[in-house]
């Protein structure tokens, strides 16, 4: 929880950064709503899946320029159709690199303890 908490903290202290002066207002219910929406629907046990969901609807409100009344419709809309079709998000507890070769983490094959071939000794 705290190395969730530092990096808000950092996110924040940029955010104020590029735009050089903070809203309060545009921290209010839809923000929040937007956010949950971006965890709920990348799976809420995926980093990756929450990192691809919130480019993909960071992107939407561009493409949906000329519908922005509709914004919030097809948010819900699209929150509604995962619940049904997919539960567990697009990834589940899944991460991108359990897909892509080349980003597979090697585990290392630890052998079983072995014990000596005449069972246990008793210390002399």
């Amino acid at each position: 929880r705290l190395f969730g908490a530092g990096f808000v903290g950092v996110a924040g202290g940029m955010f104020a950064h590029v735009n050089t002066y903070l809203n309060p207002q545009e921290f209010g219910f839809l923000r929040s709503v937007e956010i949950v929406v971006m965890v709920t629907l990348g799976g809420l046990g995926s980093i990756s899946g929450a990192i691809i969901t919130a480019i993909v609807l960071t992107c939407l409100p561009e493409l949906l320029r000329g519908f922005n009344e509709w914004r919030m419709i097809v948010y819900a809309m699209l929150l509604i159709g995962m619940m049904l079709l997919r539960p567990q998000g697009i990834m589940g507890g899944r991460e991108l690199w359990d897909f892509l070769p080349w980003f597979r983490r090697r585990r290392r094959e630890i052998p079983p303890p072995t014990t000596p071939a005449g069972g246990n000794h008793a210390a002399a």
